[in-house]
């Protein structure tokens, strides 16, 4: 009998390269080879329910009765969160795993609480209660409130992963608000990520346990309260409604300040113990006075950083300062609270990968650069200058797929969408721009010359429109100018299958699509799952939609890069439309620090600060777009294509194609880039016959506009010790002191005074150079 051939459905997070051939399945996936990599033994496995299909392992989930619930979980890759799928009806929600063993871990009082059915088959198998959340982002929904009541004693564990963080903040919060009196964090040890990996490396299951026990014995079980915010620094800091701020640096020393003056002036004291060592008037603003203050306390021998005196000074900044006033866009609508699905993807320490996660979930295949790009230019509608985005790709390659993938995640008032209409439609429509994103579905709409299209162009980049009409006074029947204004921040995004004209294409960034097969075979695999019900179409990202809400109504928009001088002296300036791109590069980086401005320092003014961090995002989506850019607009695709042309030889569209293995289609639409850049010639003029292509000018070299985040972080050192001689200098009398040295060798020329005056913040914050991979598949989870 002939073996029937297994199956494999593409489903969200599952990198495209693993489909190659259609539907066959590189590695299957058995329920002993599953065992084996988990460490569990297969008749343990089997008790459970667990049994292997052709298509791989089928996990059931049981009801509190013991009863087999409709939906079941599908396994066919050793990792779940490399290959796992639901099955069964649709419109039944799913349920936490091990509700058929709730009831009898409730008599002993205790429970384990953990992602994943791996991990807690781990757990039952070492004689410890468990119940499991098949995923970080489904904790509130599947774990109500009243399955942990008559709990005790809850320990949750913290995966050592993006999700973990999420999946606590979660969990502890459910507990809590159940009355579970006593909630224990359980964090993986040092090269495990999870429960299992743990049960794995321990080497058996009575180790297992009683590694557990110890974590339990060594952890603290006083847990804040969820609704309790902690200040971002590591100081602890407090704030009377009409007392002093007060930061504790340590057990013998504490800050104390308090108002005097109307300029701003502060009695700021240390106390150590009872005893206050010294006591100075002073304008916490400005960092001399922070460090002479600092220098003044190491005499006396007390060691103080200077961030303990900035969180001092932002705190009573902080409460001199009246609340900010609502978002401009949001006039005339209540402003949006913190909800706590919001808090916690503000908490989270990669909001990044939220945004990313949810784009997957939506079905989104391939590489996520593009709709994270779109989300973050969504996103910069609330900053002073908006990213202005065109997707430019042949036809059928996803360009507005990609950017339905970001619209998604915000609300529909952030965005006007153009589908199509004349080229004065967006002048005359009642509708206000400001701080909203226009989206034109083709960019057919947009008009390429006349005064409409200067109006489009003055909107994209000197964020107004402005067109002014004749129009007949009824009364006096002359002609007056009426002039139709509709104030900005307006940002733009289009799509097209050809570059945008010259004037307004330098105001935009040309965003480039794949177009190979691989990328064709997911976006079917995706397609199919749909067809049969193995996908099903993915929830509205709620909670991100109320991040957006609250960034416009609540949150501060407010962004310094500053480390901005020192990325603009390594960017190249061969190209002068870099005059155009270089802000729009710093508009991402500024975007990006906003949706993870729980995590950034603040001005004493209250603006974000943004770190490296923020730019290795950033350059992470930019870096082709800027390459592209720098070699005169080659794209990798046009590159691969010219190349293959081999030299003294004329051939056909259909002949490089098949070269290729590339549909025709394609292949026309890079050649006539290539053609239009001068980089191929076709000798043939008469229309209707097959393309003579040739080699014409030499392609440009490739070129890396956009510098490392290590380049970056050299700079801001060099820019440093150079600002440290001069202030050695300035002490010594050797240099004029009219301007201070902070002014003098400050990273941004728009800090003034009362802002955080030197780069310390840079160097007090780690940076990280580990840039999102610029794969499709980089974040494999």
């Amino acid at each position: 009998m002939r073996e029937r051939r297994r199956r494999l459905y593409l489903h969200p997070g599952v990198p495209a390269r693993r489909f190659q051939g259609g539907a066959g399945m590189a590695d299957s996936v058995t329920l002993a080879r599953l065992a084996e990599a988990k460490a569990l033994p297969v008749v343990f496995l089997r008790s459970l329910g667990w049994r292997e299909t052709y298509e791989g392992v089928e996990i059931p989930y049981r009801n509190t009765d013991g009863s087999q619930h409709p939906r079941m979980r599908f396994r066919f890759a050793l990792r779940a969160k490399d290959g796992s799928a639901w099955r069964g009806p649709t419109d039944v929600s799913p349920i936490p795993y091990g509700l058929d063993r709730l009831e009898a871990a409730r008599r002993g009082g205790k429970l384990a609480l953990c992602e994943g059915e791996t991990d807690t088959a781990s757990c039952w198998l070492a004689g410890l209660p468990a119940l499991g959340l098949p995923g970080a982002t489904t904790v509130k929904k599947l774990l109500q409130p009243g399955l942990l009541q008559g709990f005790s004693h809850v320990i949750v564990f913290q995966d050592d992963d993006h999700g973990g963080s999420t999946f606590v903040s979660a969990a502890t919060s459910v507990a809590l608000t159940s009355g579970v009196k006593r909630v224990q964090v359980i964090k993986m040890p040092a090269g495990c990520k999870d429960p299992n990996d743990w049960f794995r490396r321990a080497g058996d299951p009575k180790a297992f346990k009683a590694a557990i026990v110890a974590a339990v014995a060594a952890t603290s079980d006083q847990l804040p309260s969820p609704t309790s915010e902690t200040p971002p620094t590591g100081n602890a800091s407090t704030r009377a409604a009409d007392g002093p701020c007060v930061v504790t640096v340590s057990d013998l020393l504490r800050l104390e300040a308090t108002l005097v003056g109307r300029n701003g002036t502060a009695r700021v004291q240390a106390v150590s113990g009872d005893t206050v060592v010294h006591l100075e008037e002073m304008n916490l603003a400005k960092s001399g006075a922070r460090r002479q203050f600092a220098e003044y306390l190491k005499e006396k021998g007390f060691v103080l950083d200077e961030a303990a005196l900035l969180a001092l000074a932002t705190e009573f900044q902080a409460k001199q300062t009246p609340p900010p006033r609502p978002f401009e866009h949001s006039k005339g609508s209540a402003e949006v609270t913190l909800t706590p699905d919001v808090s916690e993807i503000l908490s989270d320490s990669n909001p990044i990968r939220r945004v990313i996660d949810a784009i997957r979930a939506g079905g989104y295949v391939g590489d996520h650069r593009p709709p994270l790009l779109a989300y973050l230019a969504l996103t910069s509608r609330l900053l002073q200058r908006p990213i202005n985005l065109a997707f430019v790709a042949p036809s059928a390659t996803g360009k507005n797929r990609t950017v339905d993938a970001a619209l998604a995640l915000v609300p529909s008032t952030a965005y006007y969408l153009e589908r199509a209409g004349s080229e004065r439609a967006l002048i005359y429509v009642e509708e206000e721009f400001q701080h909203r994103v226009v989206v034109f579905a083709e960019a057919d709409s947009i008009p390429d010359e006349g005064p409409a299209a200067s109006a489009i162009r003055s909107l994209a980049s000197d964020n107004v429109l402005a067109y002014d009409v004749p129009e007949q006074d009824p009364k006096t029947k002359r002609f007056v100018t009426r002039r139709i204004e509709k104030p900005g921040p307006t940002g733009l995004i289009t799509t097209s299958t050809r570059s945008l004209q010259h004037q307004l294409g330098t105001r935009v960034l040309e965003v480039h699509l794949k177009d190979d097969p691989e990328q064709t075979r997911a976006v079917m695999g995706i397609q199919a799952s749909l067809a049969t019900g193995e996908l099903s179409p993915a929830p509205t990202a709620e909670d991100l939609i109320q991040l957006q809400r609250w960034l416009e109504t609540a949150g501060d928009k407010r962004v310094i890069v500053p480390f901005a001088p020192p990325l603009g002296e390594l960017v190249p300036a061969r190209q002068v439309r870099m005059r155009r791109d270089f802000p729009q590069l710093l508009s991402c980086i500024q975007a990006a620090a906003l949706i993870c401005q729980r995590h950034r320092e603040r001005t004493v003014e209250g603006a974000i600060v943004a770190k490296l961090d923020d730019y290795g995002i950033a350059r992470d989506v930019l870096a082709p777009i800027f390459d592209h850019i720098g070699s005169d607009g080659v794209t990798p695709a046009v590159r691969a294509t010219v190349e293959s042309v081999r030299h003294g030889e004329e051939i056909s569209n259909a002949s490089l194609a098949k070269r290729l293995g590339l549909e025709p289609s394609t292949v026309s639409w890079r050649v006539s880039k290539a053609v239009k850049g001068g980089w191929l010639k076709n000798a043939e003029t008469r229309p209707g016959y097959p393309a003579r292509l040739s080699l014409g000018d030499p392609l440009p070299s490739d070129v890396t506009m956009l510098p490392t985040v290590e380049a970056v972080q050299e700079a801001i050192d060099r820019s440093r010790r150079v600002r440290q001689v001069f202030e050695s200098a300035e002490a010594d009398g050797t240099v004029s002191a009219d301007r201070s040295s902070v002014e003098a060798f400050e990273c941004l020329n728009e800090f003034r005074e009362g802002a955080v005056h030197d780069l310390a913040a840079v160097e007090q914050q780690p940076t990280s150079s580990n840039e999102l991979d610029s794969g499709g598949d980089c974040f494999e989870v």
